[in-house]
């Protein structure tokens, strides 16, 4: 794989430098899912959450709280962190949701969590593979970011994008994310300038 452009950013990957210190972002990777003239939103992929969320979804039907319990959250970026979202790619709940790209697409209704959640109570039922569940992620708060300061951010080399990859939102474990999401462009963290790791050696 090859870095995008700039001019064709969205949906993509964003990739946090290794010189970029903010806290928030400090070797991290994004799901970018909306960029334009008023600015770009996205949703950290490697930062999950320890706690029980079941609080924040208080119309959650009761008959999930288990599943809700043990469900894995992210932290999405440092905006409405009380907010949830959910990314998936199942195409039977398109209609209900956002579409960020051909295979992805958006919601923040827990209905549509509760739909997912009994598909893969479903498919664990009938003891279908993995691959066959619909596949999610759920996220408190997202990124923003104002017009053109995610431009200003790159040029700045903060950050470099690359293509959306699914199975790495959606397979990959968190703390591998950023690591694979350079490697998978040709390009290795450890020898880049201001690299954490690279400065220990």
């Amino acid at each position: 794989m090859k870095p995008t452009k700039i001019s064709r950013m969205g949906p993509c990957l964003l990739i946090s430098m290794p010189q970029l210190q903010d806290p928030n972002f400090s070797q991290t990777t994004s799901l970018l899912s909306e960029f334009g003239q008023n600015g770009a939103m996205g949703f950290v992929l490697n930062r999950p959450l320890g706690a029980s969320i079941s609080h924040l979804m208080e119309d959650f039907k009761s008959k999930h709280v288990d599943q809700l319990d043990d469900l894995q959250a992210f932290w999405g970026g440092p905006i409405q962190n009380d907010r949830g979202f959910i990314i998936h790619e199942d195409t039977d709940l398109a209609k209900d949701s956002i579409r960020i790209s051909e295979h992805l697409y958006i919601s923040s209704t827990s209905e549509i969590l509760i739909h997912l959640l009994e598909k893969q109570t479903e498919k664990q039922t009938e003891h279908q593979t993995l691959p066959n569940r619909s596949r999610f992620r759920l996220f408190l708060g997202y990124s923003g970011w104002g017009p053109k300061q995610l431009e200003s951010e790159i040029a700045q080399s903060s950050w470099i994008t690359a293509p959306l990859d699914e199975n790495l939102i959606f397979d990959t474990p968190p703390n591998q994310i950023w690591k694979k999401s350079f490697e998978n462009i040709g390009v290795d963290p450890n020898k880049l300038a201001s690299s954490p790791q690279s400065e220990a050696n």
